[in-house]
């Protein structure tokens, strides 16, 4: 700024120099001609004075135009630079021209090429912005699954064509997303999500989508949605809409089939037990007499056989039927409050008989005799025998099956299950859970079992809202820890 500031002193001082100058020898002169003789007459006394007068004038209106010329010029120079500056900003981002054209002003010169070069820049970034919006847009446009936009005023800022047209108008961008949802639930989920403060401050460190499961008509949708955060405030909500009308016909089909293989199979293996079960009570009146004449009938022992495999195919149709209805969600969820310590007496009532068998004892070990919580107490019951009975199928004989039930912290209650069984490798801790899901296929064949236990074990856990998994126990054997909220 200092050229401009010297310029502009230089200016203002030429110009009051000039003035001050012409009034100074405007004063002087006057001065000398009232001082000086007057041998002429008045009338060339007058003229003198009028030539002065004269001069003065000339010398002022000298200085006048003086400084409107040097005004003029510094205005058109400074204003010529602003223009350019300003035709560039309004051109922006559109392609224009550099800014080269020189003002003899180093400062304003130096501005110009500054802006000039960053605009190039963002128009660069632009370009590339505009690269990637296409590319989003066409990777968006291409996926199966609706996607929808809303920004925090709620206005539709996207959505793709995959979107239903029965849940979304289509063709709304820019709309307010109240006049284009036609879902009535998702209505409200969208606005749910955009009024909860929790999502608000919970996005601005780490994301956090919610699920929603959505029927409308026929059809069936899974909703996602995701807050997009910046600066710790939530600028957007990216909501996924994935059709699973198919896969929820599929799962129909397959759990019908299932129950109804379970009941058609129910009335077979019923008759085959009676069956047995009759002539194994005529063996065991003929055995009395066996054992006095000394000989042995070998069908005894296959009809033992042949009820202890009733008796496991009996046991996998009623968990397939109840992990059906668990999977479906059409088993009666009804929770209520539970005091823990009483309801696990009667739960250790119930597992007695299959401990007995082995001679293990069962310790059940709460933090405190006042713990409670909400949970189904049929499904909770489900729960915990398949824990135990599974933890007492692979523990030695007289050993011992520890449960301990305790607070993970404020919402979650724990339920650990220990035995003192061979362990669980590493890697199969996750694939346990899974249906007939085996680590010794022939020692679970001598043990017996269904497969499908722990299957249910997650099924119940998550209808809670809960968690389950298996670590290694410290003397040895594995833990199944669930977490279940309070």
């Amino acid at each position: 700024m200092r050229s401009i500031f010297f310029r502009l002193f230089f200016v203002h001082l030429i110009v009051i120099a000039i003035f001050t100058g012409g009034l100074l020898l405007f004063f002087n002169l006057m001065h000398i001609i009232e001082d000086a003789p007057r041998p002429c007459p008045r009338r060339s006394s007058m003229r003198s004075i009028s030539s002065f007068l004269v001069l003065g004038a000339l010398l002022l209106m000298g200085a006048l135009s003086l400084a409107l010329i040097l005004s003029l010029s510094a205005s058109r120079t400074l204003g010529s630079g602003r223009t350019e500056l300003h035709k560039r900003v309004e051109l922006f981002p559109r392609p224009g021209p550099s800014l080269v054209r020189r003002t003899q002003i180093p400062e304003l010169d130096r501005l110009s090429d500054g802006l000039d070069t960053l605009m190039r820049k963002m128009q660069t970034d632009l370009s590339g912005l505009e690269l990637e919006k296409e590319l989003l847009a066409s990777l968006l446009g291409a996926l199966r699954e609706g996607v929808l936009c809303v920004n925090k005023s709620g206005v539709i800022v996207y959505q793709n064509k995959a979107l239903h047209p029965e849940l979304v108008t289509p063709k709304s961008i820019g709309r307010l997303y109240f006049k284009a949802v036609l879902d009535s639930g998702l209505l409200e989920y969208i606005h749910n999500r955009l009024q909860d403060p929790n999502s608000l401050r919970s996005a601005g460190k780490r994301p956090m989508k919610s699920v929603f499961e959505l029927q409308h008509g026929p059809y069936f949708f899974r909703v996602q949605e995701y807050p997009v955060s910046n600066d710790d405030e939530v600028e957007l909500h990216l909501i996924l809409v994935q059709d699973r009308t198919q896969e929820n016909t599929t799962r129909r089909m397959r759990e019908d089939f299932l129950q109804n293989a379970s009941h058609e199979l129910k009335t077979p293996i019923t008759s085959i037990r009676g069956y047995a079960e009759t002539l194994m009570s005529k063996m065991e009146r003929e055995a009395a007499k066996q054992v006095e004449t000394g000989t042995r009938d070998p069908g005894r022992s296959f009809l033992k056989g042949m009820l202890r495999n009733v008796e496991r195919m009996e046991a996998m149709i009623e968990d397939m039927v109840r992990i059906s209805t668990l999977e479906s969600r059409s088993f009666p969820f009804k929770p209520r409050r539970i005091e823990l310590e009483r309801y696990m007496q009667g739960i250790e009532t119930l597992v007695e008989g299959t401990l007995k068998q082995k001679e293990q004892r069962l310790a059940i070990k709460l933090a405190s005799p006042d713990l409670s919580m909400e949970a189904d107490p049929l499904l909770l019951e489900h729960l915990l025998l398949n824990l135990i009975t599974n933890a007492s199928r692979y523990s030695p004989p007289e050993s011992e099956v520890v449960v301990r039930i305790r607070r993970e912290n404020a919402q979650n209650m724990a339920v650990l299950v220990e035995d003192q069984g061979p362990g669980i490798p590493m890697d199969l801790r996750e694939k346990i859970f899974e249906r007939f899901f085996r680590v010794d296929h022939d020692r679970s064949r001598e043990q017996g079992g269904t497969g499908l236990g722990l299957s249910i074990v997650r099924q119940i856990t998550r209808l809670h809202g809960g968690v389950v998994g298996v670590e290694a126990a410290p003397r040895g054997g594995s833990i199944f820890k669930v977490l279940l909220p309070l």
